[in-house]
This record gives C-alpha cells, sequence and structure tokens, in this order.
C-alpha cells in the first residue's frame, strides 16, 4: 500500500502531461486530395486496442509501405514483439494498402506515434505521421520504449512520402 502511495503524485504528473495540446497539432496539413486513413486495430474484447504499440520490436525509426500479406505478417509481428497474441487483422491487399510509422526506442514512455492523414497529390501519395514527444518540465516513467503506429490507406501502387511533424507535449 505505501508504494502505491509513493506512486500516486508520479502517476497523477504523467496523466496530466499531453492534456494541453490542441488536436489541430495532432495532424500533418498536406497538399492534394485527402485520402482515408484507418488505424488498425486489433481484434478481441470491445472496444479494440489500435495498432500502436510501445513495446514493439521497432529499435530504429522507420517508415513502411507494406503492400502484400506476406509482408503484413511479418510486419505484424514486429509491431507487437515476441509476446503477441493478437491475430493478424485482415486487409485485402487489392483495394488497400497499409503504412507503418516507428520512433524507434525512447528511453521513457511519453512518446507516441500516430498516422492521421494521408492526400494524393501529382501521382505521390503523402503520408502524415505525426511524433509526440516529452516537453520540458514532464515526468515520465524511465524506461525503454518503441512506439510504432500502422494506418490502412486506399492502394497506390505509385511513390509514397511519409511528412513528418513533432509536437511537443506541454506539461504543467
Amino acid at each position: 500500500m505505501k508504494t502505491f502511495l509513493a506512486i500516486l503524485p508520479a502517476a497523477a504528473v504523467v496523466l496530466a502531461c499531453g492534456a494541453d495540446h490542441p488536436q489541430s497539432s495532432l495532424h500533418v496539413d498536406l497538399p492534394g486530395t485527402a485520402v482515408a486513413v484507418t488505424e488498425i486495430r486489433t481484434s478481441g474484447a470491445p472496444p479494440p486496442a489500435p495498432a500502436r504499440a510501445s513495446g514493439s520490436g521497432f529499435t530504429e525509426p522507420a517508415r513502411l509501405v507494406i503492400r502484400s500479406q506476406e509482408e503484413w505478417a511479418s510486419t505484424w509481428a514486429l509491431i507487437h514483439g515476441s509476446a503477441s497474441t493478437s491475430p493478424l487483422p485482415p486487409v485485402d491487399f487489392g483495394a488497400d494498402m497499409v503504412v507503418v510509422a516507428a520512433t524507434g526506442t525512447r528511453g521513457s514512455t511519453g512518446y507516441d506515434i500516430t498516422i492521421p492523414d494521408a492526400a494524393l497529390d501529382a501521382g505521390t501519395l503523402r503520408v502524415g505521421v505525426v511524433e509526440t514527444t516529452p516537453g520540458s518540465g514532464c515526468v515520465f516513467a524511465t524506461v525503454l520504449t518503441s512506439p510504432v503506429a500502422a494506418a490502412r490507406v486506399p492502394r497506390h501502387d505509385g511513390p509514397v512520402e511519409f511528412v513528418d511533424k513533432t509536437v511537443a507535449i506541454a506539461c504543467q
């Protein structure tokens, strides 16, 4: 009980961090015609959890375009690491493809990554990636994490360009 009470104030600080960034900062302005982006979620008990994982096997930053079932299966295993019990979400690779963004290993919690936007412009599919990082004054657990996000977008066999944006979390 004493241990729980000792960590309660730190947990409150962690929960308070990140609450002050506007939702608009979690989007990337992209030229062209917007296309649908669907965050890939694991199946299971409702509500399904996002495919985003903080303990992935991605030790280095990565931006991937997945256009086949084989690539998807190996990437899904890497997203969830060796402890995965999540079944591979189905993807119709005739109509869709998967884009993946990973931060690589980080030295604390408080990092996240999302794929909120995509747009087709002059034959190039641009995919927006937002990485959130701890701002000054933030207190997070010192533990290795490796955030990753996956999203389904309409299949595009032409070039794909990732457009990155970093947002620092405002802590009080």
